[in-house]
């Protein structure tokens, strides 16, 4: 966890990914079976090159697993480091619990501030 005064509760999660052995995970109980959808507050300011121009924005990209059902999701610059932006996946959970994992073996995932899972209804 690291400080920055902007995220929920003062802290977040960095430096996810960037090798295969560097992921977050965590366990969700789900009351019943069927599609949820998982929001996810990050922030990205990763840049290509130099200056700040915003064809050198770089959006980041996470391996999400769910129960060993894995999906990439790329995550848009957010401008700051402290600007978080909320990013819905819709996820199908299993009653009961439910494992999650971020990771990225190639490059580092977006900062993770707050994942919260409800529902989804049509």
């Amino acid at each position: 966890m690291s400080a920055n005064s902007w995220a929920s509760g003062g802290n977040h999660v960095g430096y996810v990914g960037n090798g295969p052995g560097n992921t977050l995970t965590f366990q969700v109980n789900a009351a019943s079976a069927g599609r949820y959808v998982m929001n996810v507050r990050y922030a990205n300011n990763q840049v290509s090159g130099s200056g700040n121009y915003n064809t050198n924005v770089v959006s980041r990209a996470a391996d999400i697993t769910v129960n060993g059902t894995a999906t990439t999701v790329m995550f848009r610059n957010t401008y700051s480091w402290s600007n978080w932006w909320d990013l819905p996946v819709p996820v199908t959970l299993k009653a009961g619990t439910n494992t999650i994992t971020f990771g990225n073996p190639s490059g580092y995932a977006p900062d993770l501030d707050r994942i919260t899972l409800a529902p989804l209804s049509r």
